[in-house]
């Protein structure tokens, strides 16, 4: 155990960074119509700028850039199996206690701060990685697009057959759930809120408290543990590795993945805003859903692939690499920035923002984030966050300076 550490900053792969960096800003891009309701705010006064943002964010990121976060998960499982595997030394002691801090993380961000977590998802399926780890990069790309497949014909097979009647009371159900939120939100204590998620997340989650915990997570993330798996075949295979001398094989998953995952993906937000501006077309709102995520896949490697290329020959795509390399405290943060905007014990704006004024306060907060985090990583090797992760990972103190 004395042998390894954390990846020292000349073995980091900075595209990989970069990549990191940019899925934290779709996510924001997502996350901010969760955290404020300003979806619930189109349906019932959206101006024509709000109903424009939300087709753009289901089109190009509802879906997209969770997608791409999570291969960066397990391509980043990959690359520390490797790096293992070549110094000789343990992995799977190691990595499983990287998953249970993980998990710590998340169960403490779910109940103190936001309730739409996705870390302790992922230590949870993490497992399942340790456990596919031998798998050739083959059978793990089979079984990834199994997964997905399966994700998506769960999805198709719940498809309802709606009368335009119990539509109508569907909706109005919907709107009068969200009204008791919006009062809720902007109303209760912080105290009273964080009561509210703690029962949510065991409620919602309380398999977690059993052994059979990862599988019932499995049942919810068949998608998410399809793109690990992806993910740690790519590490595998080492396309990040001498990337310049896999510049065709980028090039060619450009010329595939990006019109298809456009063409299916634009599908979907038609039907998507088709479905939301008129409850008599209600139905295809599930199926436009399908779509937007059945397009995640293809374009998420048409990004990545366009990302991989432009690094090539441009450096200005570096200053999404800092704000990647503290990839951790940034998705905390705005998880606390946003709560207290939105929630009572913040601005109280919950239900009061469209999607085009939260888009702006994301990309504010963006910007700021990445210019704290270009600012830190000059002085020290790790965000704070992250050197209380590896700290606790490793079990001792990581020296933070630079």
């Amino acid at each position: 155990m004395m042998n390894i550490s954390p990846i020292a900053k000349k073995d980091r792969i900075q595209v990989i960074d970069i990549l990191r960096g940019m899925a934290l800003l779709g996510i924001l891009l997502v996350n901010v119509h969760e955290v404020s309701s300003s979806w619930y705010v189109t349906d019932v006064s959206g101006t024509t700028i709000d109903r424009f943002t939300q087709i753009l964010t289901d089109i190009f990121f509802l879906n997209k850039f969770y997608t791409l976060f999570s291969f960066l998960f397990g391509l980043g499982m990959s690359i520390q199996m490797i790096r293992a595997e070549d110094k000789g030394v343990p992995f799977v002691a190691l990595y499983l206690r990287r998953l249970f801090w993980l998990l710590v993380f998340g169960l403490l961000h779910a109940i103190l701060i936001w309730d739409g977590d996705i870390l302790a998802t992922y230590a949870l399926l993490g497992l399942f990685l340790v456990l596919l780890r031998k798998l050739s990069p083959k059978i793990l790309i089979v079984l990834s697009i199994i997964l997905i497949v399966i994700n998506i014909g769960i999805q198709v097979a719940d498809l309802g057959v709606d009368t335009e009647e119990s539509r109508a009371a569907e909706y109005q159900n919907y709107k009068t759930e969200r009204q008791e939120n919006i009062d809720f939100f902007r109303n209760a204590s912080y105290r009273e809120i964080t009561a509210y998620r703690f029962e949510s997340t065991l409620d919602f989650d309380s398999a977690w408290l059993i052994l059979l915990a990862p599988f019932y997570v499995l049942s919810l993330g068949t998608d998410v543990l399809g793109i690990f798996l992806f993910g740690l075949a790519v590490g595998k295979l080492g396309w990040f590795d001498e990337i310049d001398d896999k510049l065709p094989l980028w090039r060619n998953i450009l010329r595939w993945g990006l019109p298809i995952g456009l063409v299916v993906s634009i599908a979907g937000g038609a039907l998507v805003y088709l479905g939301t501006v008129d409850i008599a077309n209600a139905g295809l709102f599930d199926i436009g859903m399908i779509l937007v995520q059945a397009g995640a896949p293809p374009l998420t490697l048409g990004y990545v692939s366009g990302v991989v290329l432009l690094s090539r020959r441009t450096s200005w795509l570096g200053v999404f690499a800092p704000i990647g390399k503290t990839a951790l405290t940034v998705y905390l943060t705005q998880s606390i920035v946003l709560t207290l905007i939105f929630y009572s014990y913040g601005l109280k704006l919950y239900g009061s923002v469209g999607p085009a004024m939260a888009w702006l306060l994301a990309l504010v907060i963006y910007g700021l984030q990445m210019l704290v985090s270009t600012v830190w990583m000059r002085y020290f090797r790790f965000g704070p966050a992250e050197w209380l992760w590896r700290s606790l990972t490793y079990r001792k103190f990581q020296p933070m300076r630079i």
